[in-house]
């Protein structure tokens, strides 16, 4: 995320990460499938995540999707199919609690809750996707 985002302060990317323990700790998956080992559910998490916020920068700019990562720093982390929401929220001035209220409510949420992965972002050969991504930075 870091090399993703230069300009993004580091300090708004550790929420990220200690939002994928707890939702793994609660038992939710990426793509709603079970995955009984921790961290390799925690690395499904971070895949999608990642692979969410590429989609954003290609999508609305390094500019706007650094505002959504940054979101981390409020406390406020979401959910893959929530970001371009947010983000398009963001863009038109929404108020961190308005975007807390719409995140309560359900309005953040895609028509279909996608989970996008890096291999189909990228347009990497899956064989070559590792499971465990270093999410150091």
């Amino acid at each position: 995320m870091a090399g993703m985002f230069p300009n993004v302060k580091e300090e708004a990317i550790q929420p990220w990460l200690e939002f994928v323990d707890e939702i793994t700790q609660s038992g939710q998956y990426v793509d709603f499938q079970e995955e009984p080992d921790l961290e390799t559910a925690k690395a499904h998490w971070y895949d999608t995540l990642l692979a969410g916020f590429c989609q954003l920068k290609a999508e609305h700019g390094e500019s706007s999707a650094a505002r959504t990562l940054e979101l981390g720093l409020e406390r406020l982390c979401l959910y893959p199919y929530e970001l371009e929401e947010a983000t398009v929220q963001l863009g038109q001035g929404a108020s961190l609690e308005k975007l807390g209220q719409m995140m309560r409510d359900g309005f953040l949420e895609s028509e279909t809750a996608q989970f996008p992965k890096l291999r189909d972002v990228l347009g990497l050969d899956a064989s070559a996707q590792s499971p465990q991504m270093n999410m150091n930075f």
